[in-house]
């Protein structure tokens, strides 16, 4: 994965709009808009020597070559030019601040620039690239802003994080909200790797002057938006209107207690209390949001996302974030594409960097996982072959020197025919590359997922169900891990999760 997609992902903050859908029969859908986050306008040279778009600090191939050779020599007017850095995996960090030594130079010594932002969030990157400067020698697209020197940026006081690191130290140039910008291509056009210089291809690219959004507009569009989605709630109906939401991969497209309490008691009245943000650029913010019943004896708190889909207002509904009265409200996930469902409640939440499932607390060793068509794990942590069934699997993992096991127990599981056993490692059991502890079972080749591991002093209480006939998931593998001073404290936190789990036929 490279960075480049990663910053895209980071780019589109991980909740579904509550916009978009049909209005209801006999209503007209109405949409909050804001003013672009792109000025439409003409755009114009940046300032400095160098406006043409053309190669920098070279003008043209034999130039880099003869400049390759000087930085090989050590000459140390061509060295700077060598950056590792940017020859690495984790390209997209070294280009903070600006803190690549080729752009802190162009910007400085060219456009004359201070001091500048780079802007992760720009459209500019060509649709589909996804250039890796280790493997390509070439970088396209890369966005600064001109920060207006010894100003802060007012309308965004609040310490930007991630890839919005120091954007309250940057206040826009042209007006309130609009920046100077330019577009850099870094390119490798001789020898590419750790060694190799670094060209600007195509410097100072004129791209339309970026415009971070106003927040004074965004949280009075998202008011009335969110006015109008809590009032529909309270009348019953409409609500579906606003569209659906997903917090993460698999919890499902449902909004719990959307109209009622868990006691079936209708909503009376809400309250709308600013929460976090606006963070930089789009003006995106937090709000918490109360709904009222039986004359306020129930109170269901939610937390919703105000988020900017170019110029248009959304909302991002946090459903691992409701609580009522006071208590966290189980929310549905789905897995297996639907083929299997279960209810967890906060703190239980998805966490699928190793492996498919959920952790406690966003702590891995303490976790909830969910491994299909699973494989147990041979010599060299290659998958062995396909057990035959539930059973099989269950002697092949007996039988692995790695791990000491309990009897397996028949149960029932989501009205499933089950075996239940405890796994822990073995002193000195072998580990893997890709995951640093003794792998139990291998998912099958389809899955995106590492499989199912267990550290040297964890237990897990594992289920190996076979599925009906006709799924395409055969055998599931149903996993509770935790540490030994843990385990029985996880296994009564992960007990409603099991109890509520369903088995669909697709």
């Amino acid at each position: 994965m490279t960075a480049t997609y990663l910053r895209r992902v980071s780019a589109l903050t991980l909740v579904l709009a509550l916009a978009g859908c049909a209005p209801a029969p006999g209503r007209t859908e109405t949409t909050a808009s804001v003013a672009p986050s792109v000025a439409r306008v003409a755009s114009t040279s940046p300032p400095g020597s160098n406006n043409s778009g053309s190669m920098w600090p070279q003008s043209s191939l034999e130039e880099v070559r003869q400049a390759q050779a000087r930085a090989d020599a050590g000459d140390p007017a061509y060295i700077w030019q060598v950056d590792p850095n940017l020859s690495s995996s984790e390209w997209w960090g070294y280009l903070t601040d600006p803190g690549a030594e080729i752009v802190a130079r162009f910007l400085r010594e060219e456009l004359g620039w201070d001091h500048a932002l780079l802007h992760p969030y720009s459209g500019d990157y060509p649709p589909g690239d996804d250039t890796d400067g280790a493997a390509d020698g070439v970088i396209r697209g890369v966005v600064y802003l001109r920060c207006a020197p010894g100003r802060t940026n007012h309308l965004y006081p609040i310490a930007g994080s991630g890839d919005a690191l120091g954007s309250e130290q940057c206040a826009p140039t042209i007006d309130e909200l609009t920046y100077e910008t330019v577009s850099l291509d870094l390119s490798q056009l001789d020898r590419r790797g750790p060694s190799g210089i670094w060209v600007l291809s195509r410097s100072g690219r004129r791209v339309p002057p970026f415009a971070q959004a106003d927040p004074r507009v965004v949280e009075k569009a998202a008011t009335a938006r969110l006015q109008e989605f809590l009032e529909a709630r309270i009348q019953g109906s409409g609500a579906e209107r606003f569209g659906h939401v997903a917090q993460s991969w698999h919890t499902s497209q449902e909004i719990p207690l959307l109209y009622a309490t868990t006691s079936g008691a209708p909503y009376e009245r809400f309250e709308i209390e600013r929460g976090g943000g606006p963070d930089w650029p789009f003006g995106s913010m937090e709000f918490n949001v109360r709904l009222f019943a039986q004359g306020g004896a129930t109170v269901v708190e939610e937390r919703i996302r105000a988020i900017i889909d170019g110029s248009v207002v959304e909302l991002g509904y946090l459903p691992v974030a409701t609580t009522e009265n006071g208590q966290p409200v189980a929310v549905r996930y789905d897995w297996f594409d639907g083929v299997m469902t279960a209810r967890a409640a906060h703190p239980w939440a998805e966490y699928t960097d190793f492996a498919l499932g959920l952790a406690l607390n966003e702590n891995w060793d303490e976790r909830f996982n969910l491994v299909g068509n699973p494989s147990p794990v041979q010599t060299g942590c290659e998958p062995g072959p396909p057990p035959a069934d539930a059973e099989a699997l269950a002697r092949a993992i007996r039988s692995d020197p790695d791990f000491e096991t309990t009897a397996p127990v028949a149960v029932r599981v989501g009205g499933v025919d089950a075996l239940r056993m405890d796994v822990t490692a073995a002193p000195g059991a072998s580990v893997c590359e890709a995951y640093p502890a003794p792998m139990v079972l291998e998912p099958d080749g389809a899955s995106d997922h590492s499989g199912l591991a267990l550290k040297v002093g964890s237990r897990m209480r594992l289920y190996l169900l076979d599925l009906p006939e006709g799924s395409s998931t055969r055998i599931l593998a149903l996993a509770i891990v935790a540490p030994e001073a843990r385990f029985e404290s996880v296994i009564k936190a992960a007990t409603p999760i099991v109890d509520s789990l369903e088995f669909h036929s697709r």
